[in-house]
């Protein structure tokens, strides 16, 4: 059963993986990148065998990506330290992800969604 799993099971994982673990591991355990590496690196060798597929949504600047999605939201325009700590959790991520044995892909979001999402369905097709 095990390795029918490995053959057939493709798992894509979006940043969400990444994302609100490193929010809580910063913000409530006020944890630094090595610790968040850590904490990473044992789980992926929870799901490992699932052969999963990271795609990090990237976006060049956050300030604007975030002043869109508060807008789409009917929320306030970002204060200066709100887009701070978002810049700083991008290098954040992009630093683990880097450090992680796992098949991972960044895909840029500026410009075209629906060209992210072929995108995404093209890597999880191979």
């Amino acid at each position: 059963m095990k390795n029918q799993i490995q053959q057939e099971t493709r798992l894509i994982v979006d940043g969400t993986l990444l994302h609100h673990q490193i929010n809580d591991l910063l913000r409530y355990y006020n944890a630094f990148n090595g610790d968040i590496v850590n904490h990473f690196t044992n789980l992926i060798q929870i799901i490992q065998p699932l052969n999963p597929i990271v795609i990090y949504l990237f976006s060049k600047d956050v300030g604007k990506r975030l002043g869109h999605a508060n807008e789409s939201r009917g929320k306030l325009v970002p204060a200066k330290e709100e887009i701070a700590f978002w810049e700083n959790r991008k290098q954040i991520d992009l630093f683990v992800l880097e450090k992680l044995s796992l098949k991972s892909h960044i895909i840029d979001i500026d410009n075209d969604w629906d060209l992210a999402l072929e995108t995404m369905i093209k890597y999880d097709a191979k």
